[in-house]
């Protein structure tokens, strides 16, 4: 997860190392069931290797069913955690948050996001800088229904309190 070349600096840091810190950022209490509606699926054809780098035999695969989103949801005492991972490589999904209570305030977000599925932050050590990053924010009005646009491939986590 942690790619690191002499000093802190040069350190990177994996996409998947970052949708974990974001993820425990929410982490915490009980795990509570969380629902979508109406089921957003996609499928996907393409051809798919075997293992890391180019495959010698390709195969063309058909994955059905795929969730475009995914989501987790924890409660202790008055603080509400929610994750929600986009699958669907296209289209930004719009999620409406829907909950008991009323916010304290504005809930914390962090959201995992990059301008390509590509992405992997192992670029050229000397002169890029990380493609994959976690942008830290605020939701303003926030309330039961509101409303996230949540980017293709991109995670985010949400943290607030209630009343």
């Amino acid at each position: 997860g942690i790619l690191n070349i002499g000093d802190d600096s040069a350190r990177r840091y994996r996409p998947r190392f970052l949708a974990i810190r974001v993820a425990n950022e929410v982490i915490g209490g009980d795990l509570v069931e969380t629902q979508q509606t109406p089921d957003r699926k996609f499928s996907v054809t393409n051809k798919f290797g075997a293992g890391y780098g180019p495959s010698r035999d390709p195969k063309e695969l058909t994955v059905k069913d795929v969730p475009r989103l995914h989501s987790y949801g924890f409660i202790e005492g008055k603080r509400r955690g929610l994750i929600l991972v986009s699958a669907d490589p296209r289209q930004t999904q719009t999620v409406a948050i829907e909950f008991d209570g009323k916010p304290a305030g504005p809930p914390t977000t962090w959201l995992v996001d990059s301008p390509g599925l590509e992405n992997t932050n192992e670029l050229d050590w000397a002169k890029d800088r990380p493609q994959v990053t976690i942008t830290e924010g605020k939701l303003i009005d926030f309330a039961s229904g509101s409303t996230v646009d949540l980017p293709p491939g991109a995670m985010i986590s949400i943290e607030w309190i209630v009343n």
